[in-house]
């Protein structure tokens, strides 16, 4: 079991580390504590067991933190957006997962017997990380992993989660049914690439080159044309073809012409006098 990992400073991290969904059970909402008067006035919330909040249609911005030992269920047919940090954790007697790091000077991590889900998303419901800042992810970091930092906290999306956040950063264990939204650019041997995740069919990750469409080429002045193809298109103009092919065609004429004289010099003059000194 692996985790996601993204970071758009270090695109080689985010392929190495991303992982397939996987499916576990949810967090119990029956009798979960409710608190989205809370959260539409932008108050802080201390969780203290399985907590609930119910976005109303549109988009919902919090500017408070979640933290405290407990889950957090998001519901409703709207948008939450957070844009600070969160930090909690579920209660002590539901953590069971461990992480071992193995590999020796290559090292890797693994991740067995994931924690149930910190976090909820339910069916028609949008959680969003950060609005394009630095904040706004919902995590919990206590383990010693190498080049990056493990999310303790799980994640069960059914419902929609949507990443806009410009710093480095792990979402831990995925699971659910839903979606995941989210695109980086980064560039490769100087190719602009757009990554994107999204979970629930096992092609959590892809890569699109970016194909802007080229400009139409802009028609350019024809160029001056040199002083010799000048000259050379003025004689060309004045004297036709010039002086050289009437030299080629007198040297074929007399090349034919020399070895037909030849012959018939030779059959004149058999029997004659240098035909005499031949015999001798």
């Amino acid at each position: 079991m692996r985790s996601l990992i993204h970071t758009t400073a270090a695109a080689a991290g985010v392929l190495a580390a991303v992982a397939s969904l996987v499916t576990a059970p949810p967090a119990a909402a029956a009798g979960a504590r409710d608190v989205t008067a809370d959260v539409l006035a932008g108050r802080d919330v201390t969780l203290g067991g399985d907590t609930v909040v119910t976005v109303p249609p549109g988009t919902t911005t919090y500017d408070g933190v979640f933290r405290g030992e407990g889950t957090l269920t998001v519901r409703g047919r709207g948008t939450l957006v957070l844009t600070r940090d969160s930090d909690f954790t579920l209660p002590r007697a539901r953590q069971q997962q461990r992480v071992r790091t193995a590999g020796g000077s290559h090292p890797y991590v693994t991740v067995s017997r994931p924690d149930p889900p910190a976090v909820t998303v339910e069916r028609g419901a949008t959680l969003q990380y950060g609005d394009g800042g630095t904040t706004g992810l919902i995590g919990h970091f206590p383990y010693d992993t190498p080049a990056f930092r493990l999310n303790q906290d799980n994640i069960r999306v059914d419902g929609t989660l949507r990443l806009s956040l410009r710093s480095a950063y792990t979402l831990g264990t995925i699971s659910g049914s839903g979606r995941l939204k989210e695109v980086a650019r980064l560039k490769l041997a100087g190719t602009a690439y757009r990554l994107t995740c999204r979970g629930g069919d096992g092609n959590d990750v892809v890569l699109t080159a970016d194909r802007a469409p080229r400009p139409s080429p802009t028609p350019s002045a024809p160029s001056a044309p040199s002083a010799v193809a000048s000259r050379s298109a003025g004689a060309a103009q004045h004297h036709g073809f010039g002086w050289w092919p009437y030299a080629l065609g007198s040297a074929l004429v007399i090349s034919l012409a020399v070895p037909v004289a030849t012959r018939r010099g030779r059959g004149v003059r058999r029997g004659g006098r240098h035909a005499g000194r031949a015999r001798r």
